[in-house]
């Protein structure tokens, strides 16, 4: 997927669905450096059955059944763990027969929860200590979304990776309510096959670590945690608000992608860049944010207070004047960006992004001109009225049963029906951007550690807008 696509607004609930899921799975048409192959030319253990031909299931039809394939010298036997989007878990042992292995969640695990609208995590192997670490180790890994059409539950979609760690008493990091679900799936992800083909897999990672939470609050999130706990009486520059996603986390930052805070473009320190967002990516993360306040037992007790400073930093990116803020870019050209325009981006210390600087500091990089993608998709989440003024319309009408279908085959190959045989859609909640086909086999064969807002927010929110079809909701 390009860096900025193309925005997406308006239209039917099937578009938006289709569309965003469209978005979120186009692959990037760069050659990924290097011959490096991270696909299995053979997996000795596949859940691929149990997510096709959908990877979604409802809650009505009763218990979840888990279908596998094994293929190994280890024994006639499997372990299936199960871990669901609340932070449960549930390990089984189950027979292999003729290369299948059969089970039912939660109905043949013992202390597992009752069914209802959440995600669950499923891995399998011979292996009980799943110790993806070991030479020659092999793990299946899927995820399967289960919605409730009886009751028209859908569930909360995960979010350790936007997650601010503060909930609604004013807790924060261990001490708040998220914390025991974040820590679970956050963990749960530096273990699995997928961290470890992209090489961020450690089997000894613990977010209750501080070394561990200093080196996820830099490399696996979205949120700003560096000016989180401040006293937000007061803004910090332009920011108004406390809730600010990132377009990367803290260590993506550099001479490539951004200006040097000291002006030395010989300074390569990661203190020596300032992180930022582009406005399109925040508007992506405020809209996914606005529509969990719909769902289920959200993780984030706070959340509605996360969707109005969202609004108000998002708000704060608009032009209020009739100048024009743009500024002469490196061609010797000024575009026209006068009232309602909303400025390319904003530093997280509260400092806009202009020409020359952050993204824009690379002459080559022009996405801000005639409008660009910066404008459009910060027009989506802040001028779709729904009850209002400000607030989106996420009201979606029905899809069709083809519709439906082709949206599902999409989320399938998300959830584990991939050539990796891993969830592409992690239990962070973040969505990888960057799978490559270096050979031109027509199969990928690289997965790159590249989860981006625009893949993650545009996935979730067509499955969001899907499972509400689906469930009635």
């Amino acid at each position: 997927m390009m860096r900025n696509g193309s925005g997406i607004v308006g239209g039917s609930a099937w578009v938006l669905a289709w569309s965003l899921l469209f978005w979120g799975l186009c692959t990037s048409p760069r050659l990924a450096a290097g011959p490096l192959r991270n696909s299995p030319q053979h997996a000795a253990v596949s859940l691929r059955e149990t997510v096709t031909p959908s990877a979604l299931h409802d809650a009505k039809t009763g218990g979840l059944r888990i279908i596998g394939r094994a293929d190994w010298e280890g024994g006639p036997r499997a372990i299936v763990c199960v871990t669901t989007s609340q932070g449960a878990c549930a390990t089984l042992p189950v027979v292999v027969k003729d290369g299948v292995f059969r089970c039912v969640y939660p109905e043949d695990f013992k202390d597992a929860p009752p069914l209802t609208a959440c995600m669950l995590f499923i891995d399998a192997t011979a292996d009980s200590a799943f110790d993806t670490s070991r030479t020659g180790y092999s793990q299946a890994e899927a995820a399967v979304i289960v919605y409730d059409s009886r009751k028209r539950l859908v569930p909360d979609l995960p979010s350790a990776f936007t997650n601010d760690l503060l909930d609604g008493k004013g807790r924060t990091d261990q001490r708040c309510a998220e914390w025991p679900t974040v820590r679970t799936l956050i963990n749960l992800y530096m273990h699995s096959q997928a961290a470890r083909m992209v090489r961020k897999g450690r089997m000894d990672f613990d977010l209750a670590r501080p070394d561990d939470f200093t080196w996820f609050k830099s490399n696996l999130t979205l949120h700003d945690f560096d000016y989180r706990d401040r006293d937000w009486s007061k803004p910090l520059g332009h920011r108004v608000r406390r809730t600010f996603w990132q377009s990367v986390w803290n260590t993506w930052f550099n001479w490539t992608n951004d200006n040097p805070l000291d002006g030395n473009p010989a300074n390569r320190s990661q203190s020596n860049y300032m992180p930022y967002a582009f406005a399109n990516d925040f508007s992506d993360e405020l809209i996914m944010y606005l529509m969990r306040l719909r769902n289920v037992e959200p993780l984030d007790d706070n959340l509605r207070a996360m969707c109005r400073e969202g609004a108000e930093n998002m708000m704060a990116m608009q032009h209020r004047e009739a100048t024009n803020f743009a500024l002469l870019d490196w061609r010797g050209k000024q575009e026209t960006y006068t009232t309602g325009a909303f400025r390319y981006g904003m530093f997280k210390n509260g400092v806009y992004m202009t020409e020359k600087t952050g993204w824009l500091n690379n002459p080559r990089s022009l996405d801000y001109i005639n409008g660009g993608v910066l404008n459009g998709r910060a027009m989506w989440a802040m001028f779709l009225p729904h009850g209002r003024p400000g607030w989106p319309a996420l009201r979606p009408a029905g899809l069709g049963e083809k519709d439906c279908r082709r949206a599902e085959a999409m989320i399938s190959y998300l959830c584990g029906y991939n050539p990796w045989g891993v969830r592409l859609f992690n239990e962070t909640g973040g969505v990888y951007n960057w799978v490559d086909d270096t050979d031109r086999d027509g199969s990928e064969d690289y997965l790159k550690y590249d989860m981006y807002p625009e893949s993650t927010a545009f996935c979730q929110i067509g499955t969001m807008h899907l499972l509400r079809t689906l469930s009635g909701n």
